[in-house]
């Protein structure tokens, strides 16, 4: 069972690590982040325009976070998703299911 309690610390352990990182590697994995958060609202644009319905603010709203969460945080396994190891993303807003649904598929869970 995880607890909230570990998964808080396990987050501010990623943060301490991440600001300790030099300000040169902190700028690349931000541009690179901020790089993936663009492509991932392309996809949700494209997703939406082809359903020709959907919400669409929500989800280019979500997206700088879930390129950190999907590209940067989350220990997740594409080629084993039933990895022991593996981290879970709970999602209780559907509006912004295209979003996440772009972030799986450029992680590589589906084409």
């Amino acid at each position: 069972m995880i607890s909230l309690e570990n998964e808080l610390r396990y987050l501010w352990k990623m943060l301490k690590s991440f600001s300790s990182m030099s300000s040169h590697t902190n700028t690349h994995i931000i541009t690179d982040l901020e790089n993936i958060a663009r492509e991932l609202r392309i996809d949700v644009l494209d997703m939406l325009a082809k359903a020709e319905s959907g919400h669409i603010g929500g989800a280019f709203g979500m997206a700088d976070i879930f390129a950190a969460l999907y590209f940067s945080f989350l220990h997740i396994f594409p080629e084993n998703p039933k990895h022991s190891n593996r981290d879970y993303c709970l999602l209780s807003n559907g509006h912004i299911c295209p979003i996440w649904y772009a972030a799986l598929a450029k992680k590589g869970f589906f084409p």
